[in-house]
């Protein structure tokens, strides 16, 4: 059942958003060659109990840290750990902002230097992806219309969407209805766009592969074929007849 957000919890919300916001270009800022995922997670950690917030990813069952943050072929989930990141990796951030009680969610994948062309052209079609299908989105009012344009746009470059993993509604919960799916899915349509419906959409696709597989720690999931993932999401609100970007 989708959660519809009252005038106020979206006040809450897209002052959530604006505090996420914020920290962003501190966490990018102290991604650097030889730091570890788990000195990324207290730092981020640090900056959004500074800002006032909680670590939404921390009301997870099981999950104790404040952050996902993949690397290379790892696609979601990933826990932070002892990883060192090296030159030229592709990372993943992925946190939840917790305000109040309610919680907006944002990844970001960007190569740790300057990419080649290659890598360049894989991030920037997931990125690009998404600022179109949010577009499509505010203009249509229409998930499916939005999974379309993603999915049509990833693949047509050469790349795989990961079919099975889907943005979300969000806001009293990190993981609320509906699913957000990233190709068009019958379902979509069954969603009720109205004032308060509160949505993370989330591209998740990898270089050459649909396929997935555990790793050991139980949470993270990696390309079947160690090919190269990446993941971009936006956290949305329907207010005064149109979606607005929280963050």
């Amino acid at each position: 059942m989708i959660i519809y957000k009252t005038s106020e919890e979206l006040k809450t919300l897209q002052t959530a958003g604006k505090k996420l916001k914020a920290i962003l270009p501190s966490v990018r800022s102290f991604v650097k060659p030889g730091v570890t995922t788990l000195e990324i997670d207290n730092y981020i950690e640090k900056l959004i109990i500074q800002a006032g917030g909680y670590p939404a990813f921390k009301r997870v069952a099981g999950y104790n840290w404040s952050s996902c943050l993949p690397v290379n072929e790892q696609l979601v989930h990933t826990p932070p750990s002892s990883r060192k990141i090296n030159p030229l990796d592709l990372i993943t951030i992925d946190l939840g902002f917790e305000y109040k009680g309610l919680c907006v969610d944002y990844a970001e994948s960007f190569i740790v230097g300057k990419p080649n062309k290659n890598i360049k052209k894989f991030l920037n079609t997931g990125y690009t992806a998404l600022e179109e299908g949010v577009k499509v989105l505010q203009q249509t009012k229409d998930f499916y219309q939005y999974a379309k344009t993603v999915y049509c746009k990833i693949t047509a470059n050469g790349y795989c969407v990961i079919k099975d993993l889907t943005g979300h509604g969000v806001g009293r919960k990190l993981h609320e209805d509906p699913y957000i799916f990233n190709f068009p899915d019958e379902s979509l349509k069954q969603i009720k766009v109205k004032q308060g419906l509160v949505v993370a959409v989330e591209i998740i696709y990898a270089e050459s592969t649909e396929k997935y597989v555990y790793e050991s720690d139980g949470w993270s999931l990696k390309t079947a074929d160690n090919s190269l993932g990446a993941c971009f999401e936006h956290t949305l609100a329907f207010v005064n007849n149109n979606f607005k970007v929280l963050v």
